[in-house]
């Protein structure tokens, strides 16, 4: 899967509410104040968008045994917008 441009992460934050910046000392890392719940939210709303998108399987390659699976098997409560406006 493709990651989210900087905009589109920002965007989908913002528009549940949360505040998300990048630290100073290393541009690939964010600090935010949502909850896990919805950080694990708008990674999955993300994913699934794109998935939708390409036509693919939203849990393709994803190990039966993995933690991954059961995060990305719970119901997403928090849908974000990611369009950059």
């Amino acid at each position: 899967m493709s990651n989210p441009t900087k905009n589109q992460i920002i965007a989908g934050f913002r528009s549940l509410d949360y505040m998300v910046n990048q630290t100073y000392y290393d541009p690939k890392l964010w600090k935010t104040n949502a909850p896990p719940e919805v950080v694990y939210d708008i990674i999955k709303s993300y994913k699934k968008q794109l998935c939708e998108k390409e036509g693919t399987d939203f849990m393709l390659n994803i190990h039966e045994q993995s933690p991954m699976k059961t995060i990305l098997e719970k119901p997403i409560e928090h849908h974000p917008n990611f369009n950059v406006d």
